[in-house]
């Protein structure tokens, strides 16, 4: 297990190796710039991972499940994952009671990320930015500013 926390110029930064974060008060990770590897995230009532706009996460080995539960978090939206920039390779993002992932900017490859509900309908993404992917499968439906056709009712948005 290591964490690094580090508050410099560019703003707060988390660094997480084969840590586990579960049952926080609210959210379990809000910092700007985060690198996970092998981390699991579950079981939080607020989003799993946030920050703002110009927030990044970089991760390899995440696993982002059944978070956003709260009350509040149904009425007025959370995500399993909340950042300005995602990118990494082997992210399952699932089961969260809000969006997947909801992002200005993704990357992704050999990820998942599927099962995720907001208001009782099946969501997995709202993004910006067409995003960069390769190998990664996704659930039904989006609410990005455009249909990129990534998922499967994109149409019928």
């Amino acid at each position: 297990e290591a964490e690094d926390w580090h508050a410099g110029r560019k703003g707060a930064r988390a660094r997480l190796v084969n840590v586990q974060l579960t049952g926080s008060a609210e959210v379990a990770v809000h910092v700007g710039n985060v690198r996970a590897s092998d981390v699991l995230v579950e079981d939080n009532p607020g989003s799993g991972i946030t920050a703002g706009s110009g927030s990044r996460l970089k991760a390899e080995g995440l696993i982002v499940t059944r978070n956003a539960t709260s009350e509040g978090c149904q009425n007025f939206g959370c995500a399993g994952i909340e950042m300005g920039k995602v990118s990494g390779s082997e992210l399952s993002v699932t089961d969260n009671a809000g969006m997947g992932i909801r992002a200005l900017k993704l990357t992704l490859r050999d990820s998942t990320v599927i099962e995720n509900r907001r208001l009782g309908a099946l969501r997995s993404l709202e993004i910006s930015e067409l995003p960069r992917l390769r190998d990664v499968s996704f659930g039904w439906g989006s609410q990005s500013p455009v249909d990129w056709g990534l998922c499967a009712l994109d149409a019928s948005n």
